[in-house]
């Protein structure tokens, strides 16, 4: 798995031991999925909410979520710039939310996000603390028990993806598969299951 740190990530080739650059950067094609992508849940939140504080909130994870979810199937990696554009929208937010109260998202940034931190340390990177940071700043757009769901959600959409997968003999057991798609889904399916 890539250490996920800036728009460049520096690859070492385990078997030479030699670094390798390589350049991580969003083709037209990549950008213009995000944006079909943006679109269609723009629409389908406003059909379903209106805009109303709770539609820009949803509006505002999942934007970068989509970028995220994009650049981590391609490339099993995303970059920070969106995790703390995320931050920054959360917190601009924060007086208007509805959904959280300080509390709330105090408990669920520690549990989830310390949590997730906890497993990256005993997995040896095998959950990346990049979903650590995104499960933090969830909490902060949802609070605990919403961001709590969106992980279960998330585990369970990756669990079936991978089954089918091994299945259909495209995936090992050892293979890795990009989580935040499958967070950006867990974040789809609470705000359907919410209202």
């Amino acid at each position: 798995m890539l250490k996920r740190h800036g728009l460049t990530a520096r690859l070492t080739n385990i078997s030479k031991n030699k670094p390798m650059e390589q350049e991580k950067k969003f083709t037209n094609l990549n950008m213009g999925i995000g944006v079909a992508l943006f679109v269609i849940i723009a629409i389908a939140g406003y059909m379903l909410l209106g805009f109303t504080i709770e539609y820009l909130i949803y509006l505002c994870a999942l934007s970068p979520m989509i970028v995220m979810a994009i650049q981590d199937i391609k490339e099993h990696y995303f970059s920070n710039e969106f995790v703390w554009l995320m931050l920054a929208f959360g917190i601009i937010l924060i007086p208007t939310n509805p959904f959280v109260s300080l509390l709330n998202v105090l408990l669920g940034v520690a549990l989830l996000g310390g949590g997730m931190a906890g497993l990256s340390v005993i997995t040896k990177g095998q959950i990346g603390m990049g979903d650590a940071k995104l499960f933090a700043i969830l909490a902060l757009y949802f609070g605990a028990k919403s961001a709590f769901m969106i992980l279960m959600y998330s585990l369970i959409l990756s669990a079936i993806v991978s089954l089918v997968l091994i299945t259909v003999k495209r995936a090992g057991r050892k293979t890795e598969i990009p989580f935040v798609p499958f967070i950006a889904l867990g974040v789809i399916v609470e705000l359907f299951m919410k209202f």
